[in-house]
């Protein structure tokens, strides 16, 4: 069950051996991730180490805040209003062609599932950009198939070929439990933010996509 979750801080020199530090993120009384801190990433912006992550309140239904951890936690956008978005969460931040961007899953009022696309090059600053892939797209659909209402923790990759791979999770409505049909699903796509070109699911059941290793790219 997803509630008041907090990030937990370890470290390691080889990836084997892990040292535990204290809690990296606590939810805020009163504040806009007073329910848990979701998922997110962490950024160098300007040699400050910067956690980027979905806030929710205890009202919430799937819509989430884009928070920032720094010295103090901000409350930085929400999801654009004419697009009747439900499902809103999960900042992946990146860099392409020299500036700094993001991803955010969402799903819309009428069981559309989508990933959109803000510039946030000032982190203080988001500006939404634009719906980079929606379950319209005929590609998309057939892969993914009709169940899922939201798309969660995408992340974006390019390939040594030069493919771009976004990789999401499915979620179906539920915004407290993990769903009946919940799988990690891969998609090749090309440049962004163009549709897919091809698809194909990746083995593996769970709510939250794994991180992409290997030719990814730069995380900023």
């Amino acid at each position: 069950v997803h509630a008041n979750v907090h990030w937990g801080h370890a470290s390691s020199p080889d990836l084997a051996h892990w040292e535990h530090h204290p809690v990296a993120l606590t939810p805020t009384p009163g504040g806009p991730d007073e329910a848990g801190c979701w998922s997110g990433c962490v950024v160098d912006d300007d040699g400050v180490p910067t956690a980027v992550y979905t806030g929710v309140d205890r009202t919430h239904t799937g819509l989430g805040s884009i928070c920032l951890a720094v010295a103090e936690d901000d409350d930085l956008s929400g999801p654009p209003a004419d697009l009747d978005v439900t499902m809103f969460r999960d900042p992946f931040v990146f860099r392409f062609e020299g500036r700094r961007w993001a991803l955010v899953g969402a799903g819309h009022a009428d069981g559309t599932p989508s990933v959109l696309v803000y510039d946030c090059e000032d982190l203080h600053d988001w500006r939404f950009a634009g719906v980079l892939l929606d379950g319209r797209d005929p590609v998309a659909a057939k892969a993914l198939g009709p169940g899922a209402t939201g798309w969660e923790c995408p992340q974006l990759a390019r390939t040594p070929g030069g493919e771009w791979v976004l990789a999401v999770a499915l979620w179906d409505g539920d915004p407290l439990g993990f769903g009946g049909d919940v799988a990690d699903v891969v998609l090749l796509c090309q440049r962004a933010p163009h549709a897919a070109e091809a698809a194909f699911v990746v083995n593996g059941i769970g709510a939250v996509a794994g991180p992409l290793l290997g030719g990814a790219v730069q995380m900023v």
